[in-house]
């Protein structure tokens, strides 16, 4: 009898707790949710994570509040969410720092396999524009290749943190091209770009996002070449940078995702995704990203984890050819 029981209470308990497990997702989201963004307002980042974001909420009926946490490229933003409770109502927004940083730097506090819950590939990356000051004499690649080899030259790149995308973009570059340029690494894109308006820098490898756009308008910068394995369609004149006469030269720019807490609930995480893959349908949302040089995604969870692991691969192996060491 007594065994009898136990196990009826066993069944009961286990009945009760996936029940509470699917009326918490059934009632998700209760409350607002917080988008932590590892880089400054004004970026590609912050650009991807209140355009996506603004669609799901929408949505899903409930605000996001994008909480920007910049500082050690993304590193202390990945550690409030790895820390952070495992209910849905924080995420990370994230881009393939989240990869590199676990290759450049020794002892993370997280692990970027065990303590985060991947949801969905928001954007993929189609390729970085070469800028360069308008007082960089040079007027292509081939030109600004010459003027960096001289033995006087203190031509710099800038970049949105050492070891991101835009750092690993130059540093290519300095390997492909046989150059010497100096990495000044700044907290995020948007400030590396006002760097390189104010002449700090000389030039910067950036997503083509409308605030870029508008600078190369105004004559404020110029665009030597375009990453991409061809053309970008919004400025077909930017030549690539394979055209540009630096072979071998193809880099196609970061994926954006967001990633929960580990043991985040199953029934959220594919609501999440499912959400996100709806919003990545609208006009509203695919025209501004497409814009900024993205490829709107909205892939599956199962997805997003093979692409982390797949780009985990491909990165070690660029910063060996780039010559960048860990840290």
């Amino acid at each position: 009898m007594v065994f009898k029981l136990f196990c009826r209470l066993a069944v009961v308990a286990l009945f009760c707790s996936s029940a509470s497990t699917l009326f918490a997702a059934d009632a998700y989201p209760a409350r607002p949710i917080r988008l932590i963004v590892g880089l400054a307002p004004g970026g590609t980042q912050d650009l991807i994570a209140r355009t996506a974001s603004r669609q799901v909420a929408a949505q899903m009926g409930q605000n996001f509040v994008i909480d920007n946490r910049d500082g050690a490229t993304g590193i202390i933003a990945t550690d409030l969410v790895a820390k952070a409770a495992p209910d849905g109502y924080t995420l990370l927004h994230a881009s393939s720092d989240f990869v590199i940083n676990t290759l450049m730097h020794r002892n993370l506090p997280y692990d970027i396999y065990r303590d985060f819950a991947p949801v969905t590939i928001v954007a993929h990356g189609v390729g970085y524009l070469m800028l360069v000051h308008p007082g960089v004499v040079a007027q292509n690649v081939k030109e600004f290749v010459a003027l960096a080899k001289k033995p006087e030259s203190r031509l710099s790149f800038g970049s949105g943190g050492i070891g991101n995308n835009l750092h690993l973009a130059g540093e290519l570059f300095n390997m492909r091209a046989g150059t010497r340029l100096v990495h000044v690494p700044y907290k995020g894109g948007a400030p590396a770009v006002n760097a390189l308006i104010a002449g700090e820098i000389q030039s910067l490898f950036v997503p083509p996002t409308p605030t870029v756009l508008q600078q190369l308008k105004t004559g404020r910068l110029r665009a030597l070449a375009f990453t991409g394995t061809r053309r970008w369609a919004l400025l077909p004149e930017v030549p690539t940078m394979v055209e540009g006469g630096v072979t071998d030269f193809v880099y196609t720019g970061a994926w954006h995702g967001w990633l929960a807490p580990a043991k985040t609930p199953k029934e959220i995480i594919a609501r999440l995704q499912a959400e996100t893959q709806k919003a990545m349908q609208e006009a509203r949302v695919r025209e501004p990203l497409i814009a900024a040089g993205y490829e709107p995604a909205g892939s599956s969870s199962a997805d997003f984890v093979r692409i982390i692991k797949s780009d985990a691969q491909k990165t070690a192996e660029l910063m060996r050819v780039a010559g960048v060491k860990q840290e």
